[in-house]
């Protein structure tokens, strides 16, 4: 099968990865919290100036089954922590993305939301 989209595919996928050694060279990691009663993510960000980082772009991506997907943004709150309700509490294996609004760093990691997800730590 031959992609005609072969080249932009190429570069979307290396800004990705520039995105990813910004975040690592930078220090910057998560600490990501769900509340099942109230499906509620909470997320701290360390080394980020949360100042100019209003909002963030959280991706749970489901391994398997696209419909699963959730995209959320998360909302600076006055702790400089971020927030988010959900419509559902998502169940299972989750990859993740997190990212800045204007992109300019992204984390992906992995949660598991059959455990307990208090300050889990999302990281390069």
């Amino acid at each position: 099968l031959v992609r005609d989209d072969w080249y932009k595919e190429g570069m979307a996928i290396n800004e990705r990865l520039d995105q990813q050694k910004k975040a690592k060279t930078a220090g910057i990691k998560g600490f990501f919290s769900f509340a099942n009663d109230e499906n509620i993510i909470s997320l701290r960000v360390d080394n980020i100036d949360a100042a100019q980082e209003t909002s963030l772009t959280l991706d749970l991506i489901h391994p398997t089954q696209k419909q699963r997907d959730i995209a959320v943004e998360l909302v600076r709150t006055p702790q400089n922590t971020y927030f988010a309700k959900l419509d559902h509490t998502p169940a299972g294996f989750y990859y993740v993305k997190l990212r800045s609004a204007p992109g300019q760093w992204e984390i992906e990691s992995q949660l598991n939301f059959g455990n307990a997800l208090h300050d889990v730590e999302l990281a390069n």
